[in-house]
């Protein structure tokens, strides 16, 4: 992950805000970066694994002043993802799977379901309806109940 290019033609994006929609998966996630517009900033496979997960956070954080997080799972699978973006300051926002799957009839393209065209509906509803979206800091008790259930090294994103 690192090193990888993440950015559009090697700058900062215009505009302060950007959102980055996660399709929380048990191996992998796919993550999802859209500006102000809507349009599709990247698109990237993201292993679940504290090393990737950090990267890409650190990558992504470097596109805009903001970064609007957001996943459809809270469970055992984004645990890792959650206490990395946590221990990285990142508030995120949840969407759930059944809110991906109705906002799913309305968006266009070639691909049925896919963890690609989930994390583009999760960032860009979050981009539209981010007031309305709960939203789980760094210090909530369900990031915390999370982190017990890891290894001590999985905790600290620095490691």
């Amino acid at each position: 992950m690192k090193g990888q290019n993440w950015t559009r033609g090697d700058s900062m994006v215009t505009g302060s805000v950007v959102w980055a929609g996660i399709d929380v998966g048990k191996e992998h996630h796919w993550v999802c970066v859209v500006d102000a517009a809507g349009t599709v900033l990247l698109s990237r496979k993201l292993p679940n694994t504290q090393d990737a997960i950090a990267a890409a956070i650190a990558d992504i954080t470097t596109l805009c002043d903001e970064v609007a997080w957001s996943v459809d799972l809270t469970t055992v699978y984004a645990t890792l993802l959650l206490t990395v973006l946590a221990e990285a300051g990142q508030s995120v926002r949840y969407l759930s799977g059944r809110s991906v799957w109705q906002a799913s009839a309305v968006y266009t393209g070639g691909e049925a379901k896919s963890d690609a065209k989930d994390a583009r509906i999760i960032a860009d509803q979050s981009r539209m309806r981010g007031a309305d979206l709960p939203v789980l800091h760094p210090d909530d008790d369900l990031i915390r109940e999370l982190q017990v259930g890891l290894p001590a090294a999985a905790v600290s994103a620095s490691g």
